[in-house]
């Protein structure tokens, strides 16, 4: 990540869409809290992979979600 030295630099994207918080949600009875955030290029654009999955000790490199 780059230093920021305005308060307003660290705003990286904005919320696109989020569903009402629920919980007990069917068939696992989990908590329903997520949301889509769409993301400030600009504030990526230097050395930025991409959305990544890191598998820990099952893999040597991440894993891209693209390749999934």
């Amino acid at each position: 990540m780059k230093c920021w030295s305005k308060v307003t630099e660290p705003i990286i994207g904005h919320v696109v869409w989020a569903p009402k918080l629920d919980v007990n949600v069917s068939p696992y009875d989990y908590t329903r809290d997520f949301c889509v955030i769409h993301l400030d290029q600009e504030k990526f654009k230097d050395g930025f992979l991409g959305n990544t999955l890191s598998l820990g000790a099952y893999t040597d490199h991440p894993l891209r979600l693209p390749d999934l």
